[in-house]
């Protein structure tokens, strides 16, 4: 709720005066899964009606779950360690998406992700 929140707030959609912002990317890591499903589907039901140039979601570590994450988005990754290593890879992959993936708002579909380094596994 506080993204959506946030986003309804924050981002300019645009005028035909004033050119809009770009569109949000929105990355998520978890380590483990919702505590209360019912909120978490009612979220996901907010979250789908903005706009997003992507959403990717990251399980990290064993304990995280990938179903609930693959309900809100096809683009879900895992991160078998979590050591400084492993993060700094998929940081640095996460930044490469924010710079490549800029588009106005309004644009609806959804840009292609580089391929994640070898310790960021896609879950399919």
């Amino acid at each position: 709720n506080v993204l959506c929140d946030c986003y309804d707030r924050e981002v300019n959609m645009g005028t035909r005066e004033q050119k809009g912002d770009w569109m949000p990317l929105l990355f998520l890591m978890t380590d483990g899964k919702p505590a209360d499903l019912m909120v978490y589907e009612e979220a996901i039901k907010r979250i789908k009606q903005h706009q997003f140039t992507n959403i990717v979601a990251c399980a990290a570590g064993p304990k995280a779950k990938t179903e609930p994450l693959k309900k809100l988005t096809e683009n879900v990754f895992t991160l078998d360690t979590m050591d400084s290593s492993t993060f700094k890879k998929f940081f640095q992959w996460v930044t490469i998406n924010v710079q490549q993936g800029g588009r106005t708002m309004g644009v609806s579909e959804q840009t292609e992700l580089p391929a994640p380094p070898a310790e960021v596994n896609l879950v399919i």
